[in-house]
């Protein structure tokens, strides 16, 4: 029973801490006497070294400031010649892939990750049990102080069997409802960036006689097209660490070589902190309708206004 405990456990710290307790339960019994002194060197190679300790998953990413950083310059020109294009290269959220066959793989997966380790610890488990039935060789007294002895490591593991099986689905748990989350506020953002593209090209003003939008209304349209996709660029150059390469100023740089800002907007950004150069444009996406609106590049109908105001704010609210 308790080398099948040790086969199933899935992460590889919590085995460690496993034979942890177990070696210091042995040590400190004193029914251990007998206990084989060359395993010892064995269990003690299963606990994690200060060099193996994985850095925390949940650490957050530091935008990178220079091009030491960030690395070769042509990883940048890549994401910016990615972010600037006007053509879908790729998903922005993965779909689901309802495809049986994820069932069956094996990279990325718990089992993956204490596949080795369990192994291992089964094994061991096997050549402990076989060394303490040659040197006990059936002694009824003896039998009885294996026995003591297994009966509180038995306890034992059962107590940090539940605490596993406690942490793995707790932070599951967790995991998931963080993803939602994620979707859901990147959906909201999506949809509202999209909403404010479609609000304002509906309600350009038009020419009468050929029904198409006016010269005014167009380049009022283009800024703040232009504002829409800043916005979405920086912002997730703050929160993203696949786009943090574009936190740095030599991003700024790229992006006004491709048109998407001025060299007064690059200046301004600049002396912004990276986690605050989208507010920034979400000021300037309001400013460039409210301007329009002065100059009658939209047809005042219902509330227009307001509708705009409302979703920046909800835009910088998400």
């Amino acid at each position: 029973l308790w080398t099948c405990h040790f086969s199933m456990t899935p992460p590889r710290s919590i085995c460690a801490n496993a034979s942890l307790l177990v070696l210091a339960t042995l040590c400190a019994s004193s029914t251990a006497s007998n206990f084989p002194q060359r395993l010892l060197p064995s269990l003690t190679r299963l606990l994690p070294s200060v060099e193996e300790a994985e850095v925390p998953i949940f650490a957050t990413p530091q935008a990178p400031l220079n091009d030491d950083v960030v690395g070769a310059s042509s990883a940048l020109e890549s994401m910016l010649d990615e972010v600037t294009s006007f053509n879908v290269t790729s998903d922005l959220i993965i779909r689901y892939d309802k495809n049986p066959s994820i069932w069956r793989q094996y990279k990325g997966t718990i089992l993956q990750g204490t596949l080795k380790i369990s192994v291992l610890l089964t094994v061991i488990n096997m050549l402990v049990c076989i060394k303490l039935n040659t040197m006990v060789n059936h002694n009824p007294a003896t039998m009885e102080q294996l026995d003591k002895l297994f009966t509180s490591l038995d306890n034992l593991w059962t107590t940090q069997m539940t605490l596993a099986a406690f942490t793995l689905s707790f932070f599951l748990t967790e995991a998931f409802s963080i993803w939602k989350e994620i979707l859901s506020v990147g959906r909201q953002i999506q949809d509202r960036l999209s909403a404010l593209i479609r609000v304002s090209a509906s309600h350009a003003a038009r020419d009468k006689k050929t029904g198409g939008i006016t010269s005014g209304a167009q380049v009022t349209l283009s800024t703040i097209s232009r504002y829409n996709r800043l916005f979405g660029v920086l912002f997730y150059s703050s929160v993203s660490r696949k786009h943090a390469i574009l936190a740095c100023d030599d991003a700024l740089a790229g992006l006004m070589k491709r048109g998407v800002i001025t060299e007064d907007e690059r200046a301004i950004l600049s002396a912004l902190p990276p986690n605050r150069r989208h507010h920034s444009v979400a000021q300037w996406l309001t400013l460039a309708f409210l301007r329009g609106e002065e100059l009658g590049h939209f047809r005042q109908e219902g509330n227009l206004h307001d509708f705009v105001v409302a979703e920046v704010a909800q835009l910088l609210v998400s």
